[in-house]
């Protein structure tokens, strides 16, 4: 073996390590050089509402867009765009008490960042959703004496019930013999539909006479706080809400009333009720007409 070649070759190795690294490997062998991505936005965060999940995060220098990847535990996906100018996103028509989770990305100069650390909200949960959204008049009556209202079917999570409420009348001059405004006080109560049994401890005394009709948010309903806790309705389970009315007291509505829901899938009316003052039930089904009105506000529960 020629020795001077054997010198060499240490020599010869020298300069091509020198050479990778005075041109790079990308040009020596023809590969691209990967950029390293943004730093990933800060302030992500998700807000629970009812049906909705409200993001919000931190103006990023230079994004021309944003890409919000989600997820939740029923197993639905998806992903949004959104313009570069924004900080926020709603993310509605959500099932409440399902968890949901996101991600976010920036786009800089077209390419993405590195992703956020994922965050989640349960839609529902922490939000006072009122189970009446909208009510329909029907006609007057005061002639009754006993328990009226209506039966519900709870959904597939728990809920917490806050308060209960029964409707108000603003009077009526223009009838013969005119009718008063509402100022009795109202016993609203839950009885389990399956035993006829009052639920314990969920029963308030609603004051109509306190009604405001000219208070910011006022809906018609007169409410009571459930104390000294909320009441929860267990899943699938099947309940009365129903009012304490007395011959020629407070006019209230006939089961000729209708409501719509605000979301039919924490729960959904099944029955008209009245009850005569022992308690003794009867129904009619119905997914639209109530006595009374009663109404009921409540919370979603966590799986």
């Amino acid at each position: 073996m020629n020795d001077a070649y054997l010198l060499l070759t240490p020599i010869l190795m020298l300069l091509v390590v020198g050479l990778v690294g005075f041109v790079g490997c990308d040009l020596l062998f023809g590969l691209d050089e990967v950029p390293t991505p943004a730093d990933a936005p800060t302030g992500f965060q998700a807000t629970a509402g009812n049906r909705r999940v409200d993001l919000m995060w931190d103006a990023y220098a230079g994004a021309s867009a944003y890409e919000i990847k989600w997820r939740d535990t029923d197993g639905n996906s998806g992903t949004f765009s959104v313009a570069g100018g924004e900080t926020t996103y709603p993310h509605p028509f959500l099932t409440n008490g399902v968890e949901v989770f996101y991600t976010l990305t920036a786009t800089v100069s077209g390419k993405p960042s590195y992703a956020t650390q994922e965050v989640s909200a349960i839609p529902g949960i922490g939000v006072v959703i009122s189970f009446v959204e909208q009510k329909f008049n029907g006609s007057n009556r005061n002639n009754f004496d006993g328990w009226v209202g209506m039966g519900i079917r709870v959904g597939a999570a728990d809920l917490s019930v806050v308060s209960l409420g029964r409707w108000f009348f603003p009077g009526d001059p223009n009838v013969m013999p005119p009718l008063p405004r509402n100022t009795a006080t109202h016993e609203v109560k839950i009885v389990d539909r399956g035993t006829g049994i009052d639920v314990l401890a969920a029963s308030v005394d609603v004051d109509i006479s306190a009604a405001d009709p000219t208070a910011p948010g006022f809906d018609g309903f007169v409410y009571a706080t459930l104390q000294p806790d909320p009441i929860t309705l267990l899943r699938n389970g099947e309940y009365y809400i129903v009012s304490r009315e007395v011959n020629s007291g407070d006019v209230f509505l006939n089961a000729d009333t209708r409501i719509t829901i605000t979301n039919a899938t924490d729960a959904t009316l099944q029955y008209s009720v009245y009850g005569d003052v022992a308690g003794a039930y009867a129904e009619a089904a119905s997914t639209t007409n109530v006595y009374g009105p009663v109404n009921f506000l409540y919370q979603v529960m966590p799986p």
